[in-house]
């Protein structure tokens, strides 16, 4: 229960996504709730409402440490809160296969061009630390606005 308490808000927000995650289909007598039955349930509750209704995150996330706490109650379910605790705690980096691959792309020299014959990006070996930052400046200008968030989605990471 320590360890609930110890949970940034966050952390504690993150750990009860995990915890719904991670709980059994077959607890529920009418199949899973979605997460927004389980917020409508919370909102039951009076001392969780106006929390729920403010955008405060230290609100929400003494919200989620409750819960937290109330699911840690039950025998069945404290190691599945301990394991959505241990999740919400993991960094959450991009791996670094995903890091390689722009810097291979950099040192490989990759030239692109549009059907006409116009260079459209090149990027090459540069000669100095500013020239590898302008070129992969250069790069990542020319992905979608999305492709970011995506990738570190991919990974496991918040962008």
């Amino acid at each position: 229960m320590d360890r609930i308490a110890n949970l940034t808000p966050e952390q504690a927000q993150h750990a009860l996504l995990n915890l719904f995650d991670l709980l059994p289909e077959g607890w529920w007598q009418d199949g899973k709730p979605t997460p927004y039955d389980v917020k409508e349930l919370a909102g039951q509750v009076p001392e969780f409402t106006a929390a729920l209704e403010s955008r405060d995150d230290a609100a929400r996330g003494e919200v989620a440490r409750e819960l937290l706490r109330r699911f840690a109650g039950f025998d069945a379910a404290r190691p599945l809160v301990d394991e959505a605790i241990e999740k919400s705690l993991a960094p959450h980096l991009v791996p670094l296969p995903l890091l390689i691959l722009p810097l291979l792309i950099v040192l490989s020299g990759v030239e692109i061009k549009t059907p006409s014959g116009a260079t459209l990006l090149r990027i090459g070996v540069p000669g100095s630390g500013a020239e590898l930052v302008k070129a992969f400046g250069e790069l990542a200008s020319k992905l979608p606005s999305g492709a970011w968030s995506w990738l570190a989605h991919l990974g496991g990471g918040k962008a």
